[in-house]
């Protein structure tokens, strides 16, 4: 078991309550959260269904923190999503394969920067 700290920041463009922009960071980072639910719920599904499982035998996911930019302009408060940071924690399995699959989700649909840290 490889404890990770995962920190992913998506890049895209920012958009307007009239206007429905393509490639918002906010898209691009759902991309990435919804691929880690799927695993996360397949997982707890093998817990459930097979009951010589603990967790230390499933990779564990759990979202942690999403960052938004706050900025005062005069008053106007406007929250900013042109980057929108998120940190998970990971307890991996099978570390290797599993690093190698999220390094394709983040470079390939999140145009993102993206960290990993052993705990």
């Amino acid at each position: 078991m490889r404890n990770l700290e995962f920190r992913v920041t998506a890049i895209g463009k920012t958009g307007h309550a009239s206007i429905m922009f393509e490639g918002t960071a906010a898209e691009k980072l759902y991309y990435v959260i919804n691929r880690l639910q799927g695993i996360r719920t397949e997982q707890l599904n093998l817990l459930k269904l097979n009951r010589t499982l603990n967790l230390g035998d499933v990779t564990s996911i759990n979202l942690t923190m999403l960052e938004v930019i706050i900025r005062d302009f005069g008053g106007e408060i406007r929250i900013s999503f042109k980057n929108l940071p998120a940190l998970l924690f990971l307890s991996l399995v099978c570390s290797l394969r599993f690093y190698l699959v999220m390094l394709g989700w983040t470079s390939g649909e999140c145009g993102s920067a993206r960290t990993f840290r052993s705990l």
